[in-house]
């Protein structure tokens, strides 16, 4: 419901930033004019490569000397869970295991797939990989950095006496879930470049929603997260695929911008400007 919700705000967004240019209110700025064949971000070399240089390179420190920080602290008891978190206690499904593993790699593939098909190989599709691929170098950073820092065990892991389970470092990597992450930042980014180049379009918000649901909901079946896990995952993921390309977004007309509004029923926030 919390990502339905955010894909459903964003696109409201959108879509009420585009009738205000249909009927005619922001008639005095520019027609938005996208240059080589279709480009819709800017990217500055020494920028966006020092920053995918350091998320990649804490990404790949992270991966490989997490597991020695890991101080195994279980067994432990299933009544120390939160109870909205213990649904996620009863679940050990490897079909599920298997179907999320798979999922996540369409949905990363999903991004490259679909931009080779609208642009082709050329300035525009180099300019999109980028930007995807620093959605995923940062999101991934944060990921990494949450789950060594914070050692939460996972599902299976209440209960278990065995000590190859209780003694394994990737036992204590639930919160929060790199899938949910993976996918909803693919899959988001995807929504998002299709936006910027086309205009607002149901199908890739409504295909981020389904799809990223159904992984997250297919890692609490396998008992590798729990709910909280890929709630969280899901928000970095989205939070991560949305503001990076607007970060990069080309100015063909005002920035959106982030006002303090005030209302009689009390203070608000209000995203405005031209997209």
């Amino acid at each position: 419901m919390l990502v339905l919700a955010s894909a459903a705000s964003t696109a409201v967004v959108l879509q009420a930033a585009d009738a205000r240019e249909l009927s005619g209110a922001s008639s005095d700025v520019p027609a938005p004019s996208f240059s080589n064949n279709g480009s819709v971000y800017g990217i500055e070399p020494w920028t966006d490569g020092i920053i995918l240089g350091a998320t990649m390179t804490s990404w790949l420190v992270l991966s490989v000397a997490g597991p020695s920080w890991v101080t195994p602290h279980c067994p432990c008891d299933p009544a120390q869970v939160p109870s909205f978190d213990r649904v996620a206690l009863h679940w050990n499904s490897q079909a599920a295991a298997v179907a999320s593993n798979v999922t996540e790699v369409l949905a990363l593939l999903a991004p490259v797939g679909v931009d080779l098909v609208d642009v082709g190989l050329g300035q525009a599709f180099l300019e999109d990989m980028v930007v995807y691929a620093e959605v995923l170098s940062i999101s991934g950073t944060v990921n990494e950095a949450a789950k060594y820092g914070v050692l939460r065990p996972r599902p299976f892991v209440y209960g278990s006496t065995s000590p190859a389970v209780l003694q394994s470092p990737a036992s204590y990597t639930s919160f929060f879930s790199g899938h949910a992450t993976v996918t909803f930042g693919a899959l988001t980014t995807l929504a998002m470049t299709e936006t910027l180049r086309h205009g607002l379009q149901v199908w890739p918000w409504l295909l981020m929603s389904l799809v990223g649901t159904s992984v997250a909901v297919e890692r609490v079946l396998a008992g590798q997260h729990f709910p909280s896990d890929v709630i969280v995952g899901a928000a970095v993921g989205v939070g991560t695929g949305v503001l990076v390309p607007l970060l990069h977004r080309r100015e063909t007309a005002a920035e959106p911008r982030l006002n303090v509004v005030f209302h009689s029923g009390g203070a608000g926030l209000e995203l405005s400007g031209d997209w």
